[in-house]
């Protein structure tokens, strides 16, 4: 049992539910990430009713589903904000969260992401926080775990430039850290707006470059496309991916073709700790598949909002409650905000084993 649930009001609940929101992709092209997520913040809420809500209210969560598409935005806000949730977990992509936080700020709506790392986002003073680091911490994990590869001296880079916001952004942390061991990409290449190349053609010209490895920044069902292709060309390519990717799906999609990738992610598989199994345990047994790092982040996202609920001071917004209890107790690690709602959550490098993920270090 998590500290939130001790804290909360085990009294009949009799009052009006206290409405909270989740906003991701449930459907479109990064669905897996979207519904994920859904299901790490639905049982952080469900857990939080079986043992009486909070002061006699039920938590009730609704689902708001962006399709992965920013310019839909503004009329989906409409809804969140008749809806009369006190804040939000989400939204998922960064490129969403680019044209969600200017709207989240005007109406003062506490955001909290559970995947979301652009560093664009980074030290500023808003209504958007986040339980993990930003893509400089993650890029940067990377590159050292690639740095003394002499095959990394010569890499690709493929990206999705649906999701720039963090695609971008994580290239080139990725870059400027890799140059300061003498690497340098032979080839970048981006897809997936019109008029792009297609996934085969990006492996293509990727290809005639004649890279030593590549990394594929994108989510996890192209990356498992992106793969397949590669492989076709050099069965034996060190490939990489990044953490949007690291969901069950590119193991399923994916197959032998991404055997041996590796990944530096802010979820360690092999986590024997009392509170990640408990999670794990009671998320396999509501949804009947073990957890991700997009379910585990969602989880505790939500466990963050919650707590601040159950010891918010009268007159007090959420979000200066948050800063003001500023250290919440994750599943894997401590979460703790600093003063513009960002946080840092160490990464551990896993590889891609027998279709499942094995840390090869932990925190």
């Amino acid at each position: 049992m998590t500290g939130l649930l001790l804290a909360v009001g085990l009294a009949a609940c009799d009052k009006a539910p206290l409405s909270v929101g989740y906003l991701g992709g449930i459907t479109g092209h990064a669905s897996d990430l979207g519904t994920a997520g859904r299901d790490g913040a639905l049982l952080a809420v469900e857990q939080v009713n079986q043992q009486g809500g909070i002061r006699g209210a039920l938590i009730k969560l609704h689902e708001f589903d962006d399709q992965q598409q920013p310019a839909s935005l503004p009329k989906l806000f409409d809804e969140v904000k008749k809806s009369g949730v006190l804040a939000v977990v989400g939204p998922m992509t960064s490129s969403v969260a680019a044209a969600w936080i200017p709207l989240a700020n005007q109406a003062q709506l506490l955001t909290v992401s559970p995947t979301v790392t652009s560093s664009d986002f980074t030290a500023r003073d808003d209504y958007f926080f986040r339980v993990i680091s930003d893509t400089r911490d993650y890029a940067q994990r990377s590159a050292t775990n690639y740095a003394n590869d002499p095959r990394w001296r010569r890499f690709a880079a493929v990206f999705d430039e649906r999701n720039a916001a963090y695609t971008r952004s994580w290239l080139q942390h990725f870059r400027d850290a890799m140059g300061q061991h003498g690497a340098e990409p032979v080839s970048q290449i981006g897809f997936g707006l019109p008029g792009s190349p297609t996934l085969a053609e990006v492996v293509q010209s990727t290809a005639l470059a004649k890279p030593q490895a590549v990394v594929l920044i994108s989510n996890a069902v192209d990356t498992a496309k992106l793969a397949h292709l590669f492989r076709q060309h050099n069965p034996t390519l060190p490939l990489a991916g990044v953490e949007w990717s690291a969901t069950e799906q590119l193991l399923t999609l994916g197959g032998p073709a991404v055997e041996g990738m590796t990944i530096a992610q802010f979820m360690d598989h092999q986590d024997k700790s009392a509170s990640y199994l408990g999670f794990a345990q009671a998320f396999q047994h509501r949804f009947g598949r073990a957890p991700g790092f997009a379910e585990l982040a969602a989880f505790d996202a939500m466990q963050v909002l919650l707590t601040a609920l159950v010891q918010q001071h009268p007159d007090e917004s959420l979000k200066a409650g948050v800063l003001r209890l500023r250290q919440f107790q994750g599943m894997q690690q401590p979460i703790v905000f600093d003063e513009f709602g960002d946080s840092s959550r160490r990464a551990v490098v896993s590889v891609v084993k027998n279709r499942t993920y094995q840390t090869l270090d932990s925190p």
